[in-house]
């Protein structure tokens, strides 16, 4: 079985925010919005995918005082695709 899978070990996932804004809307809410940089580099040598995205999120305080995230967002800003041998 570890055979069929070795080439996973090839494959990485490469996650880099930049936080834009964070504000505190009200005592029990935040709201944040982030530039994330992902990068995938697919097993098998299938190539590597770029992507930006926009996330913003809204985390509310509950009545037990724990903050939870209520809400969050995301929208792909780009998308490049490398095919293997073309990375830079």
């Amino acid at each position: 079985m570890r055979n069929e899978q070795a080439d996973y070990d090839d494959g990485n996932l490469t996650i880099v925010p930049s936080i834009i804004d964070v504000q505190q809307i009200s005592e029990d809410a935040i709201h944040g919005i982030a530039e994330v940089d992902v990068t995938i580099i697919q097993h098998a040598g299938h190539g590597v995918v770029r992507k930006t995205i926009i996330a913003s999120w809204l985390i509310l305080r509950q009545p037990t005082g724990e903050r939870l995230l209520s809400r969050h967002l995301a929208k792909v800003k780009s998308q490049v695709f490398e095919p293997a041998g073309r990375q830079a």
